[in-house]
């Protein structure tokens, strides 16, 4: 074995030279290492090591013992102390390829079983989540804070904050993972608003981890996508300078994986502020299939899929989408709309634009959202690529006359006009400074404004449009506009093309605009629609000053910036100021055979109250007294079927514990929770499960204890002993009806 004493206290190599009895206990260890018992040529190794002094020859063997045990830890500070001490050589080089490829081999983060979405919610998270079990192993001295960085930056977003109970180095990679499945969802706009749980499992390095799962298959695509890249980064090895192929690797997919877990989210991006809203609000929501999703429990259930409710006509939404249709249905109803005029080719566009007179807007008649739309077009160049364009994006085409003025939106709701906002073009204000090239480069910079559906705002980038509206006024890039000067730089003034909406206050409104909103609204029957207005004044009525609806919107975006407070506004609305909620009790577990027939006292009870409860039992379900469903009913079934029943103003459900880890609770609160039976202090699933009652949990007296520290509801202990079935059954119902004159008057 070659080496040479950089540092002066290196051995020197090979056997040559040692004292006999150490080339002894030298051979005798590797005579061990060679016969494929390497764990008991460890100790030897050790010893010599530790006991003798510095010795290449030894140092090595045991290098090459403790790589074959997988023994990262030992490797990596011998290597370094032979580093340091000056060895060097191809003997040495090898060591280090092999301890490489080890940590290649070993570490990372390996999932212990397929991941699991629970349908409802599990333990004592707020929402249904993605429950895994992973193993970590680290490299020695591996530089977590440069890893959080690099994740944070290739992905473009900031990171949630560390839990600060997370211990050791793989507990707090475990924890980066969490985290990162969060943020990754969040990043996609899909609802993922719970913050998570991190676990320790019974065998070091392994977790369990609890992720809010905004979507079933994006959430496993998040996990898995965490643990792939976190995992790369572990196995390359310690820090930045091991790293440059796993973050090469990285940087190429990151952008694709974002892009595939925001196809999950709602394509208008309302969905999640108001599901955001409600979570807020303290609201019940429940996941649907695609987007749509529901709030509130049984008959003050709600669904919404972005800003249609289901009240919202299908046919007003279809008739909204028509643009044609659209103008016909307000200018019969006396509302003004632009003329127009069907383009099926491009000749029968330059007829349609001749008759109506330059300038001209193209559109296509079938789309939203601002999409192929090119207004105040001037000429046939610009009317024949205005055309070009829509016509890719629809079948049918419509050229209108240009309408001048300012652009306004206004929110209807319920027939009542509840917000405006003025729409500004993309563009530019001068300062007499900058060119306009520096202004659009600082407006560009607002970190608001990016690129595709999850920036808040869009870029408005120099392009043929841009530089056309800017040469009608005599400027280029490096002009530089006047202070106060406006430059507008887009046609049109949909957010989606750089747009900008800004507050406007309604008492600037004339009363006879914020009419014209409300009847364009319900000629098309719609209960929540944006009205797109046009005029050149808005504080006079347009009867008087002229004007048009350009475009009735059946989903209007809203978006954070300027109406953010809307979302919470139209969940109010739509559980008409309540909470969405209805009494629910939950009889968990099944102590002597109890649970069916006191699950069946309480529905009786109930109905004898007047309401119409639902219950959920093994033998099936049912809705007031009617039976619903023959097949076995318990747990997530039975709430699933009864809280989302327009019918139900009450639910009683069975509970049995089995399951709870891969179903959840089919709610994340209840009103009334009677525990039967149960021994010893309660798993992580009984006692989450147990903290979900909002105003009692009922118990035998000598059982009840068991449950301190689950929630904070009042307990209700029931004496059982020496009462025979039916007594016991006649107490714990007498007991929960304690328990939800709390909840009378409660929800609604």
């Amino acid at each position: 074995m070659a080496a040479k004493d950089r540092a002066g206290s290196a051995p020197a190599a090979g056997a040559a030279g040692l004292p006999a009895d150490v080339e002894a206990e030298l051979g005798r260890a590797r005579a061990l290492l060679a016969a494929g018992t390497a764990a008991e040529a460890v100790p030897i190794l050790l010893r010599m090591a530790e006991q003798g002094p510095p010795r290449l020859a030894v140092w090595l063997s045991l290098a090459e013992a403790l790589i074959v045990v997988g023994d990262i830890e030992r490797v990596d500070t011998l290597l370094r102390r032979m580093r340091q001490a000056g060895a060097a050589g191809e003997a040495l080089d090898t060591l280090d390829r092999r301890y490489r490829a080890l940590l290649r081999e070993r570490c990372g983060v390996h999932q212990l079983g397929a991941p699991v979405v629970t349908p409802g919610w599990p333990a004592d998270r707020a929402q249904p989540a993605l429950i895994v079990r992973l193993r970590v192993v680290c490299p020695p001295r591996l530089d977590l804070d440069a890893l959080e960085r690099k994740l944070a930056e290739g992905f473009g977003f900031a990171m949630p904050p560390a839990a600060a109970s997370a211990g050791g180095t793989a507990e707090r990679v475990a924890d980066l993972m969490l985290r990162l499945v969060v943020a990754l969802q969040q990043a996609a706009s899909l609802p993922a608003f719970d913050e998570g749980r991190l676990l320790c499992g019974t065998e070091p390095g392994e977790y369990m981890l609890f992720a809010p799962a905004g979507e079933d298959a994006a959430a496993i695509v998040a996990m898995n996508a965490a643990a792939s890249i976190v995992g790369r980064f572990l196995a390359a090895g310690s820090g930045p300078a091991d790293w440059r192929v796993a973050q090469d690797r990285f940087s190429e997919g990151a952008g694709q994986l974002l892009e595939r877990l925001r196809q999950a989210a709602s394509p208008t991006g309302n969905g999640v502020h108001y599901l955001r809203a409600a979570h807020r609000m303290g609201v019940p929501w429940r996941r649907y299939g695609g987007h749509v999703f529901q709030i509130g429990q049984g008959v003050h259930a709600r669904w919404l899929d972005s800003s249609l409710t289901d009240r919202t006509p299908s046919v007003g939404v279809t008739m909204a989408q028509n643009k044609m249709v659209t103008a016909t249905i307000l200018r019969r109803a006396g509302l003004p709309a632009p003329p127009h005029g069907r383009a099926p080719t491009l000749e029968a566009a330059r007829t349609v634009a001749e008759r109506l007179g330059y300038p001209v807007v193209v559109k296509p008649a079938n789309r939203d959202g601002g999409i192929g739309v090119a207004a105040g077009l001037e000429d046939e160049a610009a009317l024949a690529r205005a055309f070009a364009t829509a016509r890719e994006l629809a079948e049918e085409v419509l050229v209108e006359k240009h309408v001048e003025g300012d652009d306004y939106r206004l929110v209807v709701m319920d027939g009542r006009v509840t917000w405006a906002i003025e729409r500004v073009p993309g563009g530019v204000r001068g300062d007499g400074r900058s060119t306009l090239a520096e202004l659009l480069a600082a407006l560009n910079a607002d970190p608001r404004r990016g690129d595709g559906k999850s920036a808040s705002l869009q870029r408005v980038d120099w392009d043929e449009e841009a530089a056309h509206l800017a040469a009608r006024h005599g400027l280029t890039l490096e002009s530089v506009p006047a202070a106060g000067r406006f430059v507008r730089l887009r046609r049109i003034t949909n957010v989606a093309r750089g747009g900008m909406p800004v507050p406007f206050p309604l008492e600037r409104v004339h009363p006879e605009n914020i009419r014209l909103a409300i009847r364009a609204a319900d000629a098309l029957r719609l209960d929540l629609a944006g009205i797109d207005f046009i005029t050149p004044d808005i504080g006079r009525p347009w009867h008087e000053v002229g004007g048009a609806i350009n475009e009735v919107n059946a989903r209007p975006s809203l978006g954070l910036i300027t109406a953010g407070h809307l979302f919470g506004e139209i969940v109010d609305w739509l559980l008409a100021g309540g909470d969405g909620r209805i009494p629910i009790v939950a009889v968990v577990g099944d102590a002597d055979g109890l649970a069916e027939p006191l699950a069946r006292r309480i529905h009786a009870m109930m109905l004898e109250r007047g309401l119409v409860a639902g219950l959920a039992v093994g033998a099936g379900a049912w809705v007031g007294s009617r039976q619903v469903a023959w097949d076995d009913r318990r747990g997530e079934a039975g709430g699933a079927l009864l809280l989302t029943d327009r019918n139900v103003e009450a639910a009683v459900l069975a509970m049995p514990l089995a399951g709870l880890d891969v179903a959840g609770a089919p709610f994340d609160r209840c009103s009334v929770l009677v525990r039967l039976g149960g021994a010893g202090p309660p798993d992580l699933f009984e006692a989450g499960l147990a903290g979900r009652a909002a105003d009692a949990i009922v118990a035998a007296a000598g059982e009840i204890a068991r449950l301190d520290g689950c929630g904070t509801a009042r307990r209700i202990p029931v004496v059982l002993v020496g009462a025979d079935r039916s007594m016991r059954i006649e107490r714990l119902a007498a007991a929960v009806a304690e328990g939800l004159a709390a909840t009378d008057g409660k929800h609604r």
